[in-house]
């Protein structure tokens, strides 16, 4: 089956105890594969797994820009929703607060066997009182979490974000204020329980913590987990409680890790990242205001290494960009410039006025700063400047040529040169060798009389055009009219008229005294 559901709201379901199925108090799905797009999961509640949700079977769902909120699985695992058996569930842009597994992990997500992806979804206040991840616990398979958002989710056990005991990647991944508390609480952030390979790069984590000796940010208790990456920036609450490997290992490269002394691995520092702000404008950790942002003068800038940016990944946490150099800070990371940022969110300063441009104007809000805008008054992200001129091609009236961003007199792909320096461009002058700043062409021939030698009139009796004199189409029929229109020629160029076969007549004044007049 694959049912689509599109901006539903399902609230207050409740997967009673002892019905026949206690599980998924939202939606109960067995096999087929749902599209969920833009739909709310609200005070729902399973007596089992899944409070809004329970997929089984080979269910495959796909969730994009869906609120799952203040939903609970009493006894069982997944206060969110619970993706059991072999199944391959997609999470995109989601957001899952205040959810609560009572009985087993998964706060707001517990996730069986398969693969599972998660994409720039965010996890706030989810708990797991009972079990592993107070967000998200993966039991089997797979899973992979890119620029993902985790704050203040918590544990008695452990993962107070994120438990695995299998394998997974992170990348981009945001991790402020999550804790594993009481005397099980171990990995603040990331607790590896099982035999799997979890990797993390360019993620960022700040004052997770964990019970004493459990590892604030970082955690493997188990003899064939291992947490491996680079480009990360790791803070905990205590240095001397940042990371701990109780069983298993834990091998980071170029990252900022806080911990007393270096950490074991090439290009890896421990100074303070300086973020911008870690606990936010309301000055209270673990919510999503927290700013990890890295301030222009932090040392994680431009200090990773660009070969441990996994492939095909272009933008950071926020959607900007991956690679950008700051010309104010020197390079010392590894790599071809740009050196990629440790960190989940790259610093951009394209002026290299040492101010990233988050904090610059950006007037069509194309992400772009006007201070580096090639259009700053139209929208184009991409920037692009097919003839290379600096005007973006959404903007330039001349896309093709270098020269010009409009069309001018002569249109693109024509310079507007003036050889005479008459301020009539030559394109457009009827004397492009004479300067005659009045354009006057007195028999309309498309020679300026300053340039031309022989001014023709002419007139023909039967011609039906414009009566202008301007050529035999458009002859004056009237011989009068051209001898008073030659009288209006100057510059001392000689008049022709040219006169065709008929008979002409004055016309005034009347009578026997009417003549033509020179």
């Amino acid at each position: 089956a694959s049912a689509v559901l599109d901006r539903v709201t399902m609230r207050g379901g409740n997967g009673s105890a002892g019905a026949a199925d206690e599980s998924g108090g939202g939606i109960y799905t067995l096999g087929g594969s749902p599209t969920i797009n833009s739909c709310t999961f609200i005070e729902n509640t399973s007596n089992s797994n899944g409070g809004a949700g329970y997929f089984a079977n080979g269910s495959n769902p796909s969730f994009t820009n869906c609120l799952i909120t203040n939903n609970r699985a009493v006894t069982g695992a997944g206060g969110g929703f619970n993706c059991t058996g072999t199944n391959n569930p997609l999470f995109t842009d989601c957001t899952f607060s205040n959810n609560s597994s009572n009985g087993a992990g998964g706060g707001a997500l517990a996730l069986g066997d398969g693969s599972a992806v998660l994409s720039g979804c965010t996890f706030v206040s989810n708990t797991a009182p009972a079990g592993s991840g107070g967000a998200v616990s993966k039991t089997a398979g797979a899973a992979s979490l890119t620029a993902c958002r985790f704050f203040g989710n918590s544990t008695f056990n452990v993962g107070g974000a994120f438990a695995i005991s299998s394998s997974s990647i992170c990348i981009n991944c945001l991790f402020s204020g999550n804790f594993a508390i009481n005397g099980a609480g171990k990995g603040g952030a990331i607790g590896a329980y099982g035999a799997g390979t979890t990797t993390v790069n360019n993620c960022s984590f700040s004052q997770n913590r964990a019970y004493s000796g459990g590892g604030d940010s970082l955690y493997t208790n188990h003899p064939g987990a291992l947490i491996i990456g680079a480009n990360n920036i790791v803070v905990g609450n205590a240095p001397t409680d940042n990371i701990v490997a109780a069983s298993g290992g834990i091998s980071l490269g170029y990252s900022d890790v806080v911990v007393v002394g270096t950490y074991p691995g090439t290009g890896n520092i421990n100074p303070d990242p300086l973020f911008v702000d870690p606990d936010g404008a309301h000055n209270t950790l673990a919510t999503i205001d927290d700013d990890l942002h890295l301030q222009i003068a932090s040392s994680c800038i431009d200090a990773g290494s660009n070969s441990n940016v996994a492939g095909g990944v272009t933008t950071d946490l926020d959607g900007r960009p991956r690679f950008a150099d700051v010309p104010s800070v020197a390079d010392s990371g590894s790599g071809t410039p740009p050196i990629v940022d440790m960190g989940a969110d790259e610093v951009h300063d394209c002026n290299g006025n040492a101010i990233d441009d988050s904090n610059e104007p950006d007037g069509d809000s194309d992400g772009v700063i006007d201070a580096c805008d090639n259009c700053p008054s139209t929208a184009n992200t991409n920037q692009l400047d097919t003839d290379a001129d600096t005007v973006g091609d959404v903007c330039d009236g001349c896309p093709f040529d270098p020269s010009k961003i409009a069309p001018g007199s002569c249109g693109c792909g024509v310079p507007e040169t003036d050889g005479d320096g008459d301020g009539i461009p030559t394109c457009i002058d009827n004397c492009p060798t004479v300067p005659n700043v009045s354009q006057a062409d007195c028999d309309g021939d498309g020679v300026g009389d300053d340039c031309d030698t022989v001014n023709q009139i002419y007139v023909r009796s039967s011609a039906t055009g414009a009566n202008n004199g301007q050529n035999w189409t458009n002859a004056f029929t009237n011989l009068q009219s051209a001898l008073t229109d030659a009288t209006t020629c100057t510059g001392g160029v000689a008049i022709e008229i040219w006169v065709a076969t008929g008979t002409y007549t004055p016309s005034s004044p009347a009578g026997r005294s009417a003549t033509l007049l020179m």
